[in-house]
């Protein structure tokens, strides 16, 4: 239902407003997007705030294995990048597939730093609420960072018009 009520919209918008005022909206929802996420996901840590306040040491050591994994992972994707001579793009889809793709790492993680623990599963859970902010905060890195000339010559698909 929310796909479909956004790509209804989006086309509702687009033929009502002017391409100017369009933009507009495109542009200002793009930067309410990570705010609303980031909203949510505070929500959610603050529905629940006895129960981390009750186990705070290990909830502070499984925020910490994820945002150590969530580093690994970045350094290991940009690394990987510059060894392969990877152009822009490929590097995106590198980066943004290693990190929206780790839910059984984060499992393996996890249970090889706390065996035996029920707070495995809140372990996983938080790991995926972080990852929405951790995406939006990768995409806009991404957009925002230089891309290095690319050493693979544009696919004709990629290449303009000629006039």
């Amino acid at each position: 239902i929310p796909f479909a009520s956004g790509l209804l919209g989006h086309q509702i918008l687009r033929r009502i407003l002017p391409s100017q005022g369009f933009e507009g909206v495109l542009k200002t929802v793009g930067f309410l997007v990570p705010c609303f996420l980031a909203a949510l996901v505070g929500c959610i840590f603050a529905a629940n705030i006895t129960t981390i306040l009750s186990h705070a040491p290990a909830f502070a050591r499984i925020l910490a294995a994820v945002f150590v994994f969530f580093l690994i992972t970045w350094y290991l994707g940009e690394f990987l990048s510059r060894r392969f001579h990877l152009g822009q793009p490929e590097r995106v889809l590198l980066t943004m597939t290693t990190a929206a793709r780790n839910a059984p790492l984060m499992l393996g993680l996890t249970t090889a730093v706390m065996p035996d623990q029920p707070l495995i599963y809140a372990a996983i859970i938080i790991g995926m609420l972080v990852e929405f902010p951790h995406l939006m905060a990768l995409s806009h890195l991404l957009l925002r960072k230089k891309s290095p000339a690319s050493p693979h010559p544009p696919t004709a698909a990629a290449q303009p018009a000629s006039p």
